[in-house]
């Protein structure tokens, strides 16, 4: 090979990619974070590429604009672009096209800059479900939906790929096919989950190749069921920034750690590949537990008197008048000692 231009280098990286059986939707968006990246280049050579100039594109990512919503990039569209450049490289790193990665000790990960999703207490789910009516229909289907992804932390498109072929009513039990990473996965379903799941199915005539959740017009989309998930929350009072519909799974991962789950028990419900990623929703936990610290702990609460040059002056003041104390007493001592001796002598 002559030089490894940007043709070359796309035509190795999707046969990668397609060697490692994921998704449609994943494969389309790496390899657009490719093109990106390689457009960037201006047609050099890639054998050519240094650290500094790696480094250069992720500082670049961050002044970036979207030309959709004409707003800066959001921290998982850059992480996600990120990711994608360092991919790239150990592809063509393992296909001997390269002497060296360049990537290879430099921190291709963006630094995360804080969670930006709406957490949902036990309190406000339960809300938010209780309040959705099931007198037809539609809101019936909804229902059963957002008690299943709360029952099993479901992403929204693995919900809407479910078949009622895959739902087991009896044994209450769910089968995800080809989920994140083209794996298959069996999840447990609450007893309130598989009633309402029950009750929506019994109402149609699907056949077992059927979607279990369906639109008025056919599809439904993950953007149709985030819409309808801020409106029924808002319908119960529950308004909360940066939520959604993916706030629900979030608030799944976050009640389970409160209540003691193990995280790996978590990693494997989520279907996370990596505990590094399920170890991102502790970050709730952490801040749960501050809460509780700061609340309960005698040098944290209300009760807790600060240490300032007021309150050493008194203790000082103190410190005084209890020597002064001491020592009137052991003169006392002292004195009765004495009269005790020269009585004791007559």
């Amino acid at each position: 090979m002559k030089t490894l231009n940007e043709r070359a280098a796309l035509t190795l990286y999707a046969d990668y990619l397609r060697s490692r059986g994921m998704s449609k939707p994943t494969y389309k968006l790496r390899m657009a974070h490719a093109q990106v990246f390689l457009a960037s280049l201006s047609g050099r050579d890639l054998r050519e590429i240094t650290k500094q100039d790696i480094a250069a594109y992720l500082a670049d990512l961050r002044d970036r604009v979207s030309a959709r919503t004409g707003r800066p990039l959001a921290f998982s569209t850059r992480a996600a672009m990120a990711f994608a450049v360092h991919d790239l490289f150990r592809c063509l790193y393992a296909r001997d096209c390269l002497l060296t990665n360049p990537c290879q000790g430099l921190g291709t990960r963006m630094k995360h800059e804080g969670i930006k999703r709406a957490v949902l207490s036990e309190a406000e789910m339960a809300r938010i479900l209780d309040a959705i009516p099931v007198d037809d229909p539609v809101h019936l289907r909804d229902r059963a939906l957002f008690e299943l992804l709360y029952s099993s932390g479901l992403r929204i498109g693995e919900a809407l790929k479910l078949k009622t072929a895959d739902v087991d009513i009896e044994n209450r039990m769910i089968l995800i096919r080809r989920g994140k990473g083209g794996k298959d996965r069996v999840e447990p379903v609450s007893e309130a989950a598989v009633s309402f799941l029950k009750l929506h199915l019994s109402a149609r005539e699907d056949r077992k190749d059927e979607p279990v959740f369906k639109g008025v017009l056919g599809r439904l989309t993950s953007s149709t069921v985030n819409d309808r998930f801020k409106k029924l929350a808002a319908a119960a009072g529950v308004v909360k920034k940066h939520l959604s519909v993916h706030s629900i799974r979030h608030s799944v991962a976050t009640h389970l750690l409160e209540r003691g789950a193990d995280l790996r028990y978590v990693q494997e419900l989520l279907g996370h590949e990596s505990i590094e990623t399920t170890a991102v929703y502790t970050h709730c936990l952490t801040e749960s537990l501050k809460r509780i610290y700061k609340s309960h702990h005698p040098r944290e609460n209300a009760s807790y008197v600060e240490v300032d040059a007021a309150y050493r002056a008194k203790l000082a003041a103190f410190k005084e008048r209890l020597s002064k104390s001491k020592a009137k007493t052991e003169r006392t001592r002292e004195y009765l000692r004495r009269r005790y001796e020269t009585r004791k002598k007559k």
